[in-house]
């Protein structure tokens, strides 16, 4: 991974290791969470001992754009695995209030 020094940041060393970081990423998405602040107030609460070292939220947010490639690369280990037969969901997503969805740029 590169590491990308700025003359401003002091560049500590997270004490969070990488793949708990990946871990807490990774199960977002398992619950019904509206943000991610929320879902990180759901970890203090019920599994700080499983996380010990587990830093601030400002901090957290920071060290989410350091395990894209990690991330990124074990979700394409994991999918690599296909028998052929994928299921697509598809749920109505409301982009913007029905009545203006005529008129908007987008839907043009």
């Amino acid at each position: 991974m590169l590491d990308f020094k700025n003359e401003n940041s002091r560049n500590r060393k997270s004490e969070l290791c990488l793949s708990e970081l990946m871990i807490i990423l990774l199960c977002i998405h398992l619950g019904d969470f509206k943000s991610f602040k929320s879902y990180y107030m759901f970890l203090i609460k019920y599994f700080k001992s499983e996380f010990p070292n587990l830093v601030s939220y400002t901090r957290i947010v920071e060290l989410k754009n350091t395990c894209a490639v990690p991330l990124l690369l074990l979700l394409e280990v994991i999918s690599a695995s296909c028998d052929g037969e994928s299921y697509i969901d598809s749920i109505y997503l409301a982009i913007c209030h029905i009545k203006s969805e005529y008129i908007h740029i987008a839907f043009n």
